[in-house]
Formats: C-alpha cells, sequence, structure tokens
C-alpha cells in the first residue's frame, strides 16, 4: 500500500502497488511464466462497518503511463511510487503465496517456465 485518503464519510481512496504473476507446480517445482507489477487505485465506499470495493482504476500504458498514474495519485503518493521504483522496493511477487497454496515448502522460490 501506498497511500489511504478517506473521502467524506463513506468512500477511501488507496494507492497501491500490486503484483500478480500465474504460477503452476511442475513435480516439486514451483514455476511461473508471466506476471506483472503495476500501481492500482481503489476507490471503496463504507457499508456500515464494511467496506466494498466500488472501482479498480490502472493506469494507461505506453506514453499515456505517466499522465494517468498522476490523475489518479495525489502527489504524495506519486513521490512515495517513484521513490520504490528508484529503489527497486516495490512490491514483491507472490512466490511464497503460490508455494504455500501448491503444497510446496516455504521458500520455494519461483523459477521461469521453460517449454520442453
Amino acid at each position: 500500500m501506498i497511500e489511504t485518503v478517506q473521502r467524506g464519510a463513506s468512500q477511501v481512496r488507496v494507492s497501491l502497488e500490486v503484483a500478480c504473476n500465474d504460477y503452476a507446480r511442475d513435480g516439486g517445482r514451483l514455476v511461473t511464466h508471466a506476471g506483472v507489477r503495476t500501481p492500482l487505485l481503489a476507490t471503496l465506499d463504507r457499508k456500515g462497518a464494511a467496506l466494498a470495493v466500488r472501482d479498480v482504476a490502472e493506469p494507461l500504458d505506453g506514453a499515456g503511463f505517466r499522465p494517468s498514474l498522476e490523475r489518479m495519485f495525489s502527489g504524495r503518493a506519486i513521490a512515495e511510487y517513484d521513490r520504490r521504483q528508484r529503489r527497486d522496493s516495490g512490491v514483491d511477487a507472490p512466490d511464497a503465496e503460490a508455494a504455500r497454496a501448491f503444497g510446496l515448502p516455504p521458500g520455494t522460490g519461483a523459477q521461469q517456465f521453460q517449454a520442453p
């Protein structure tokens, strides 16, 4: 998570960076083929004590990336996102969760899938 901003009494905007990879189990190995790491803006509405996702926005690809990110994120969130990119300290791929889901031992890292 990068930033959370309360908007009025019932809306929350969450700026975050997410990582999503595809995974498969190959014997005792965890393999991955593709993935993405991208910023998102989630807009949540409060319904009593619960929060419900109302909208999820992602920046445009290519030349439209930066301008769309600047429309989505606050100045503070942009600065934090940029700092993480410079340090290459963004969110990590969810290898540990994937290994656990496939019943593999803790610490099993994903290997790039190679077609036979």
